[in-house]
């Protein structure tokens, strides 16, 4: 228990400092705490945060990396999972891998968002329609109104975006039939 308790204290310090550090040397303190204390509370934090800063900075296949690394930890707890997956569908996304990123969204949503879910349907329907698909984006923000009626997300903007989203489907012309013989 005392090697336990000194392990998590040194993890706690080392992280702390890693936060006060300012600029580069907060993404090189937060590279050292991380896999020095993998399988403390302050070694997943100081991944999570890497990860995002990391991800905030542009260096995706690095955030992909830190995120799978947590997605792989056994320490990690059911909201750290969450999050690191869900940053890592937006790296996927940021890459233009949007059916990937997609898959990770309603996985947590089959499973039960422990942070939000209406978030995840706004960027299903994003990434649905940056890849092409305006009718699977159209029928996504039209679960997400029957599932959340009095979203404060649901104002007037993704109201005439569903609109817009779903009038291509409806002006498509059927396809002509064949000529009878």
């Amino acid at each position: 228990r005392y090697w336990s308790a000194k392990t998590q204290e040194k993890a706690a310090i080392s992280y702390m400092l890693a936060q006060e550090a300012k600029g580069p040397q907060e993404g090189e303190a937060l590279r050292r705490t991380a896999p020095a204390h993998p399988k403390t509370r302050a070694g997943i934090l100081a991944r999570l945060e890497l990860a995002e800063k990391l991800r905030e900075g542009g260096q995706l296949p690095g955030a992909a990396q830190e995120y799978r690394i947590l997605l792989g930890s056994s320490a990690a707890v059911p909201m750290d999972q969450e999050l690191a997956q869900r940053g890592l569908a937006a790296v996927l996304e940021a890459q233009g891998k949007c059916p990937e990123a997609i898959a990770i969204w309603r996985e947590i949503l089959g499973r039960g968002s422990l942070v939000s879910q209406e978030d995840l349907y706004l960027a299903i329907a994003g990434c649905q329609e940056k890849a092409g698909g305006p009718q699977e984006a159209a029928k996504t923000l039209e679960e997400f109104s029957q599932k959340f009626p009095r979203s404060p997300f649901l104002n007037e903007i993704y109201r005439e975006r569903m609109e817009r989203l779903a009038k291509p489907a409806a002006a498509t012309p059927a396809p002509p039939g064949k000529p009878a013989k």
